[in-house]
């Protein structure tokens, strides 16, 4: 999770105190919050398990001190099947947020080979 930019003003007017929240299958994990900006700079990485590329998604959810929802983002992972290097590096709009309301998300998808021997 690397940074936001143009995030929405809270209800009073001021600026949030940005966090994100990603959320794949059971496993959650929280980016620090930056406190007061709208163009908060996370640079945090986060690892994930997948089991099925084909069906799990990656939900990011960007809120203010985790009490005030700014914006939503939902990624299959099977779209990182389809990008160079498996890896998405990118900036992608929120949803319930303003057009101009952007995160940059690095996502890389690590193919891990296990070998099963079975007895002969």
């Amino acid at each position: 999770m690397d940074r936001a930019h143009s995030l929405p003003l809270k209800k009073s007017g001021k600026e949030p105190n940005a966090g994100a929240e990603l959320v794949l299958g059971e496993t959650t994990y929280r980016t620090k919050v930056c406190d007061r900006t709208n163009s908060p700079q996370w640079e945090e990485a986060f690892y994930f398990l997948v089991r099925d590329p084909r069906e799990e998604i990656l939900i990011v959810k960007i809120s203010s001190a985790w009490d005030q929802a700014m914006g939503s983002l939902v990624v299959p992972v099977r779209e990182l099947l389809s990008e160079p290097d498996l890896v998405l590096d990118q900036w992608l709009g929120l949803d319930g947020a303003s057009p101009d309301s952007q995160i940059l998300l690095r996502a890389e998808l690590k193919v891990r080979h296990t070998l099963a021997l079975t007895e002969l």
